[in-house]
């Protein structure tokens, strides 16, 4: 075991991109014959992650931050590597769930057009990391640390994120059709124009945050904190806004139904209301 190890550690520094892939895989092979050591590959996948893939970039060959997110290609092109590791570590039983054992660190990388979706990367530390456009449909991330992480135009359809702390992050115009954030903090985060038809937000701290634009049809919000959010402009239509907390809240030009309407304390009412 220990001359695999050994063998699958030097092909990860290997100039040629086949022989670190070799590496990669065989990584998860001695952690599936070798529970005991799981733990210790995981450490070692997520900082190859942090060294070939940093955020901000500063590697030769790194698209550049300010690049085009169009002309960014998919980070199974430009990074098969980096790819490939998220893949082993998001099926290999790395992630630990909140309070067990020691999360996967993944903090400031970047994973632009990466594919995470259906992962399982339950309680892992994004924060900072830049995941513009990034697939994370039915990604299971409870627990997991993003705060300030860049989530613009990411696909997050269907996600488990319950708890999962995006204080500050950049969501806009994100997808998160269903998905489901009970609990979840969201205080200060960017939210303008997302997109969340039908998303569990129940009893989730959503206070400052941005949501000019977005879209809220169905959604649950019962005793979700509002407080001096800003929701101009949102379609609040079927909302379910029971318990919640709206005190401060900016809601000039929102759109909601009667019944909606009638869930928004004055306090909401004081900045504006719904026409």
């Amino acid at each position: 075991m220990t001359e695999r190890f050994t063998r699958a550690i030097d092909q990860l520094g290997h100039v040629q991109l086949d022989v670190r892939l070799g590496g990669i895989y065989a990584l998860e092979r001695i952690a599936r014959d070798s529970p005991a050591d799981r733990a210790m590959i995981g450490e070692v996948l997520t900082a190859f992650v942090r060294s070939h893939a940093p955020w901000p970039p500063r590697l030769p060959g790194q698209y550049i931050a300010t690049a085009p997110i169009d002309q960014v290609p998919e980070l199974q092109v430009r990074a098969p590597d980096v790819q490939a590791s998220l893949t082993v570590l998001s099926r290999g039983g790395f992630a630990q769930p909140e309070g067990q054992g020691d999360p996967l660190d993944l903090h400031a990388v970047d994973l632009r057009h990466a594919d995470l979706g259906g992962d399982h990367l339950e309680g892992v530390n994004l924060s900072a990391a830049q995941l513009e456009e990034a697939d994370l449909v039915q990604a299971h991330l409870e627990g997991a640390n993003l705060s300030g992480a860049q989530l613009e135009r990411a696909n997050l359809n269907y996600a488990q994120l319950e708890g999962v702390n995006l204080s500050g992050a950049q969501l806009k115009e994100a997808d998160l059709v269903q998905a489901h954030l009970e609990g979840a903090n969201l205080n200060y985060a960017q939210l303008e124009r997302a997109d969340l038809f039908h998303a569990h937000l129940e009893e989730a701290f959503l206070s400052a945050a941005q949501l000019e634009g977005a879209n809220l049809f169905g959604a649950q919000l019962e005793r979700t904190d509002l407080v001096d959010a800003h929701l101009e402009g949102a379609s609040l239509y079927g909302t379910h806004l029971e318990g919640a907390s709206l005190f401060g809240a900016h809601l000039e030009g929102a759109r909601a139904s009667e019944r909606t309407r009638r869930l928004i304390p004055r306090g909401a009412e004081m900045r504006g209301g719904c026409p």
